[in-house]
């Protein structure tokens, strides 16, 4: 594995890394990464919000001094809500997709 953690996928033999990275190949490969530009850029900022939200819960997660993952949690406790609500908004709004117009992998 090149960075020893998973996700890997392994393509004629060689491995590839970094699960943004494997979805976005994937995507394009079956055309799912937008029509135009625009398309593309609202991909790409769908996936960094859903990393963003990833990012605090594992900041939590990972924690050890039980002070600083208190102040963790009160922050992850205000902050997992807004995301959530943003993410279901969305979808609300695009009738049941995270874009405006098309089927996408996240």
């Amino acid at each position: 594995m090149p960075m020893e953690q998973v996700p890997v996928l392994e393509i004629d033999g060689v491995k590839f890394h970094q699960h943004t990275s494997i979805c976005r190949y994937i995507a394009n490969k079956f055309n799912l990464c937008g029509a135009n530009g625009e398309e593309s850029l609202e991909i790409d900022a769908i996936v960094n919000d859903i990393n963003d939200m990833r990012i605090e819960i594992a900041n939590y997660y990972k924690e050890e001094d039980p002070n600083f993952k208190t102040k963790l949690e009160q922050k992850l406790l205000e902050k997992l809500p807004f995301f959530l609500n943003k993410f279901e908004s969305r979808v609300l709004e695009n009738n049941g997709y995270h874009g405006q117009t098309f089927i996408t992998l996240e």
